[in-house]
């Protein structure tokens, strides 16, 4: 089965002036289920430079993580798998 996941999260976005802002969110889910018990934690932060009208520019950094615990008679273990890093960006908007 899979997905879109209800996250809790937060936006925030500061404009410096037309051209120029920066951007930052984080989501996070957490759920257990019988012997099943995990996390989804994303993040992202990133400064835009809205160099035309409609394209701009951008760097930023990403981190997604998620873990994964199972605890029963037949099998206790552990996943936590993820990425992190730095990111360069073309947006466009109309």
């Amino acid at each position: 089965m899979t997905g879109p996941l209800p996250v809790v999260g937060l936006h925030g976005l500061w404009r410096f002036n037309p051209k120029l802002y920066i951007d930052g969110q984080y989501q996070y889910f957490q759920a257990s289920i019988n012997q099943y018990s995990g996390h989804v934690s994303d993040w992202t932060f990133s400064g835009v430079w809205q160099a035309f009208k409609y394209v701009g520019l951008g760097a930023g950094y990403d981190a997604f993580i998620t873990g994964l615990t199972v605890n029963s008679s037949r099998f206790d273990g552990n996943l936590r798998w993820g990425y992190r890093g730095v990111r360069i960006f073309l947006t466009g908007s109309f």
